[in-house]
């Protein structure tokens, strides 16, 4: 498989996320995490996720897979960061390819996408 369609693939997982503790794990209930959205930001493009998915406000990104402008609506950020990491754990039909972020990558990541409301 070519790296264009492994990084098309990656965006997939994006929109379908289940839970995993990793985005809660260190803050008291109720409380929003610190998003360094910059960083968020640098991470979705690194990782290929804008060839698949479209996040208002951004600059191109792709048709594949679901927008993402409004994602937070309707996945926790732990849901988010479980169909990064294992997307074919929660959709065995997905064609997006698991990644392979750093615990901390993941987290801001998914942070992220969970606050665009």
């Amino acid at each position: 498989m070519n790296n264009r369609i492994k990084q098309m693939l990656l965006g997939g997982i994006l929109a379908l996320v289940v839970a995993t503790p990793l985005a809660t794990a260190s803050r008291p209930a109720g409380t929003k995490p610190k998003i360094n959205v910059t960083r968020a930001q640098k991470l979705y493009k690194q990782n290929g996720c804008a060839q698949c998915h479209k996040v208002r406000g951004l600059p191109g990104g792709g048709s594949m897979g679901p927008d993402l402008s409004r994602v937070g609506r309707r996945l926790k950020a732990a849901e988010i960061a479980r169909y990064i990491k294992q997307p074919k754990a929660v959709n065995p039909k997905t064609k997006m390819p698991p990644t392979h972020l750093k615990p901390a990558d993941l987290k801001t990541l998914s942070n992220w996408l969970a606050s665009l409301k």
